[in-house]
């Protein structure tokens, strides 16, 4: 039900040349400007359960006239959403050009990002690192501070709704769902306050718009950097309610600081959350505060719980076995050297040319193997210290490592 590819829209001032996405309530296309030769977005207000197109391919219709009023009252809603990107000056937000009225309904312009979003990144490359996800956090708070100062509130933040454009700048798009506090106006409103599960806080999904704020756009900021980081659906807030820290589950490479940060963030009470953009960048700041002092404290402690529990520790991880594993494995290999260099000095010294030679060549073997094995016995039992040392040691790190990230 979208405009025929090279529809023109103004008097031609613009050109659609495809469809770019489709939800319920908006098609957006890629158009050319047809003056500057410039690409352009174009998103045209499209209900997809009560409109549908005139016979021409453009027009939009209304499928029943007690459908009227809903869909006037959501067009103006998708003039409100393109005033309110309008009116925000920031580089981390998608700048709208242009709007008008068309074919029965609205449209406006604004710039075409071409890198995809983070959904898309994440479908094709996999999760993010820490610091990937830490710049996705910096350049998203620039977006929310131009956004809070306004006393409006985003309401969608997910991972579809930030696009990639051109040397790493990342852009918020969909101010659909958004919404702005008028301080001389009761904070009630007309629309249905729409959420995407796991991104929406307890205070979203209950409507209540009395109490929504920049609290309320963190939640969702906090799941979105969950998802990078984990490629997991985010939890639901009563689940996080119910079972705190127990309700995520992370990657082994994701730091304590980086998991405590999106926990706060994602606190199910609203006024535990981080309250302002200040806030979450102190919370920021305080990762990188004494680093390595708190990396030499868990250091420490990893090392004095280890020397506590160091068979215990030794046991689970299977220090006895690969112990005995490499004996038996240095034993082996000197029988079978002295069995192989017995073989063929025997086989040189004395001939086999018959069933004789060939069992003095196996008895030589046997005993130039016996031989190289008692060699090698004798020298594990010299560096047997060294040898329990070295796996000790191989074992020791590991468990200092894996103590540091998880603690």
């Amino acid at each position: 039900m979208n405009l025929p590819n090279g529809t023109p829209l103004q008097g031609g001032k613009y050109r659609i040349e495809r469809v770019l996405g489709q939800g319920g309530f908006g098609i957006t296309y890629l158009a050319t400007h047809t003056a500057l030769g410039s690409r352009v977005a174009v998103k045209e207000y499209f209900n997809s359960k009560v409109n549908s197109r005139g016979s021409d391919g453009k027009a939009v219709t209304v499928s029943l006239e007690a459908n009227r009023p809903g869909f006037d009252a959501q067009r103006t809603k998708f003039r409100k959403e393109a005033q309110r990107m309008e009116s925000l000056a920031c580089e981390h937000i998608a700048k709208v050009w242009d709007f008008f009225d068309e074919n029965g309904t609205s449209y406006y312009v604004m710039e075409y990002i071409d890198g995809g979003s983070l959904e898309q990144r994440l479908r094709q490359r996999g999760t993010l690192s820490e610091s990937e996800v830490r710049d996705v956090l910096g350049q998203m708070l620039d977006a929310l501070q131009a956004i809070h100062t306004h006393q409006m509130w985003h309401l969608d933040i997910k991972p579809g709704n930030i696009m990639c454009a051109a040397g790493g700048r990342l852009k918020l798009i969909d101010f659909g769902a958004s919404k702005l506090v008028d301080p001389g106006t009761p904070t009630t409103t007309s629309s249905a306050i729409a959420l995407s599960p796991g991104f929406a806080p307890l205070e979203q999904m209950a409507g209540d718009l009395s109490s929504f704020g920049p609290w309320t756009d963190f939640y969702a900021l906090g799941a979105t950097l969950y998802v990078l980081l984990t490629g997991n659906r985010p939890p639901m807030p009563n689940d996080i309610l119910s079972r705190g820290a127990d309700s995520f589950v992370w990657p082994a490479g994701v730091t304590s600081d980086t998991r405590r940060l999106v926990l706060a963030m994602m606190h199910p009470v609203r006024n535990k959350r981080p309250q302002n953009v200040a806030e979450v960048k102190r919370l920021m700041q305080r990762r990188g505060e004494s680093v390595d002092k708190r990396a030499t404290n868990k250091r420490e402690q990893a090392e004095k719980y280890f020397d506590e529990h160091v068979v215990e520790i030794l046991q689970n991880r299977g220090f006895f076995e690969q112990k005995k594993a490499f004996v038996k494995k240095v034993i082996w290999t000197g029988f079978f050297v002295g069995f192989v260099f017995a073989w063929f000095f025997v086989m040189w010294f004395f001939g086999v040319d018959d069933w004789f030679g060939l069992i003095l060549c196996c008895l030589g073997g046997v005993v130039g193997g016996s031989v190289t094995t008692g060699l090698a016995m004798l020298i594990l039992a010299g560096a047997d210290g060294a040898v329990h040392n070295r796996l000790q040691s191989q074992i020791r790190e590991s468990f200092i490592e894996e103590y540091i990230r998880t603690h």
